[in-house]
């Protein structure tokens, strides 16, 4: 029976579709549908039928009682008074397609009523319910209604399972989505971040580079502060001994005059007593004439001796202020010299320090190079993992996607179960 409606469904939206398609007209495939399961029979005998009804009870089509057609069916009793019709609109809105029981006359005899069981369908597009009945003998039915009650349950289990596995796959779903985006997001951040170790790399690389040029610089600087240290060293000894010969040459000036003056005061005894020499011999007259004369040129010899003493002294003595004066730069250049070289010794000490400090910098710049190549490794490979999670995860959402889809094909909403069908248990048919 519910095959038999399923057919009919089928029915129907073949003729929807033309309707859609622009073939027929929403009338014309209205009427066209109508007739064609009119004309529909089934059973033993051929003789069970399909009707239609609106969802509002109106009666549609019905094969063998033409006069109901038009009319609404909501007062339309059976002959124990359940409104069968009503119930049908009823059940197809709340669950879409269902089961209803209620009783009828026999073609055949119409004072004989026996219990029917229908299965009926909506059909939503054209706002439609489609249904076919089969009568069951009386002592039956209560067998069949407790396999229904039996089957509805397990259907209604069902349903929550259903339920169930479509709200998991929704939050597969939902999370696999999120975590497709956050390893795409991932993955592009490892790109941009193993683009950026790669540049940083990159520079790491000049300053390791500019570290050693600096290092050797500093070395080449440390070895001409070398030179000029050995150079400064020789330099200072031959200043020391050009203080120690200035200080002679001073000594050697005080030796020299007082020697100077030694002979002033000779040339100034000499003198005196050549003056005395030439008095005694203006007493003696005619006989010490020439020893006057020998006395007057010793006298004479001994002014200039006493004159070139003089100016002896005076060039010594200034000689000496000069000597003094120079002893005197030497000792200032010597001091001046001194200062330089332990300054010099000191800029030696800091250049041997940033030759050092050049040297461990290049070296952790070559392990922060090398920390970096590894971390740029590291990140290629997070990069590469997270393309595989977010192509997994996508994966993994088109599958529940299509678990969805298949669950969908059960009728899973609030109200829309699917009942079990009483086929299979039937025992008789009629009109």
């Amino acid at each position: 029976m519910k095959e038999v409606v399923e057919v009919a469904y089928g029915f129907l939206e073949l003729y929807h579709r033309q309707e859609e398609e622009g073939i027929l007209s929403s009338e014309e495939a209205q009427e066209r549908a109508k007739e064609g399961l009119r004309r529909l029979r089934f059973g033993p005998q051929g003789e069970d039928y399909l009707w239609i009804q609106g969802f509002d009870a109106l009666v549609l089509m019905h094969p063998l009682r033409r006069d109901l057609e038009g009319k609404d069916g909501k007062d339309l009793r059976d002959p124990k008074g359940k409104a069968f019709l009503l119930e049908a609109s009823q059940l197809c809105r709340q669950r879409g397609e269902g089961f209803i029981h209620y009783h009828w006359h026999h073609p055949d005899d119409r004072t004989k009523v026996s219990p029917k069981v229908a299965y009926v369908k909506a059909f939503k597009p054209w706002n439609w319910i489609v249904g076919a009945g089969i009568y069951a003998v009386e002592e039956e039915i209560g067998q069949l209604r407790g396999l229904q009650e039996a089957l509805e349950g397990m259907a209604s289990r069902q349903r929550e399972l259903l339920i169930h596995v479509s709200t998991s796959a929704g939050q597969v779903a939902t999370a696999a989505s999120q975590v497709a985006e956050a390893s795409q997001q991932l993955a592009e951040g490892a790109s941009e971040q193993a683009s950026s170790l790669e540049e940083t790399s990159s520079s790491m690389e000049e300053v390791a580079s500019m570290a050693r040029s600096n290092a050797q610089g500093v070395q080449e600087a440390k070895g001409l502060m070398e030179e000029n240290r050995a150079v400064r060293a020789k330099t200072k000894a031959s200043l020391e001994r050009l203080i120690g010969a200035m200080e002679e040459i001073a000594s050697a000036s005080e030796r020299t005059q007082r020697i100077v003056k030694t002979i002033d005061e000779i040339a100034f005894q000499t003198n005196l007593l050549a003056l005395n020499a030439a008095v005694e011999a203006a007493r003696a007259g005619e006989a010490g004439a020439g020893f006057a004369v020998v006395a007057d040129e010793v006298r004479a010899l001994a002014q200039r001796s006493a004159e070139a003493a003089r100016q002896t002294a005076e060039l010594i003595e200034d000689m000496r202020q000069k000597v003094d004066e120079g002893k005197g730069l030497l000792n200032t250049t010597a001091e001046e010299f001194s200062s330089l070289d332990e300054r010099s010794a000191k800029l030696g000490e800091i250049m041997a320090e940033i030759a050092a400090a050049s040297h461990e910098q290049a070296e952790g710049a070559e392990q922060v190079r090398e920390a970096l190549e590894r971390m740029d490794r590291v990140t290629q490979q997070v990069a590469a993992n997270a393309e595989q999670s977010a192509s997994a995860a996508e994966e993994m959402k088109a599958q529940a996607e299509e678990l969805r889809r298949l669950v969908a094909y059960f009728k899973v909403d609030e109200g829309s179960q699917e009942e079990t069908p009483l086929e299979g248990q039937r025992v008789g048919y009629g009109v």
